[in-house]
């Protein structure tokens, strides 16, 4: 291991004392409304809240249960029923409502990332009434499937700021009100996550 400079002793010591400034030395006013850092416990119990995928599960149990098991899956983002998306070559795969019950097996929830019903990427807009169709067909089917437990959102669009055609189909926000009007005219449960940007 190299041995610290002087200048990485000082920023260190700028930035110690600048985390210092930042942290109140107050109990908290409110509850939820300041952050409250107990450095006596440096580490909670693990959650695995970050542990995901995105197309995960492919049908037939493909990765195995067994292979899943152990890294505690939290949340996975798979494709809306009836998928189009060819990923990276691959071909289309990975539906939600066909993988859910592997997803439950492995103690996932799945967000349906609609727009993957398009076979490519960046997705090529068509038009409303075909945008609409094609939601109208991932809420019946979702709806339609009974025993699916484990669907925690619809993501209406995936990176939208670069694969949004706003020359086509206008302007994301009142797309994406449009979008979540029709989801809900048919779902008025499920939540809708996003707006799923690129960075």
């Amino acid at each position: 291991m190299p041995k610290p400079t002087l200048r990485t002793a000082i920023a260190v010591s700028a930035l110690a004392a600048t985390t210092l400034v930042a942290l109140p030395l107050h109990s908290a006013q409110a509850a939820g409304s300041t952050l409250v850092v107990d450095a006596a416990v440096p580490f909670r119990p693990v959650t695995h809240a970050a542990s995901g995928g995105l197309y995960a599960l492919a049908e037939n149990n493909r990765p195995a249960d067994s292979m899943l098991l152990p890294i505690k899956l939290h949340t996975l983002t798979q494709p809306p029923p009836r998928v189009g998306q060819a990923p990276n070559g691959q071909p289309p795969g990975g539906d939600a409502l066909l993988v859910a019950p592997q997803a439950d097996r492995v103690g996932a929830a799945q967000v349906i990332r609609m727009p993957d019903i398009y076979r490519d990427f960046p997705y090529r807009w068509v038009s409303w009434n075909d945008w609409l169709a094609k939601i109208d067909q991932i809420v019946n089917d979702r709806l339609a499937a009974t025993t699916v437990s484990n669907i925690a959102a619809y993501e209406i669009w995936n990176e939208a700021d670069w694969t949004w055609n706003t020359a086509a189909a206008g302007d994301f926000n009142a797309g994406w009100t449009r979008t979540v009007q029709r989801i809900r005219t048919r779902d008025a449960v499920t939540p809708v996550a996003g707006p799923g940007d690129s960075h």
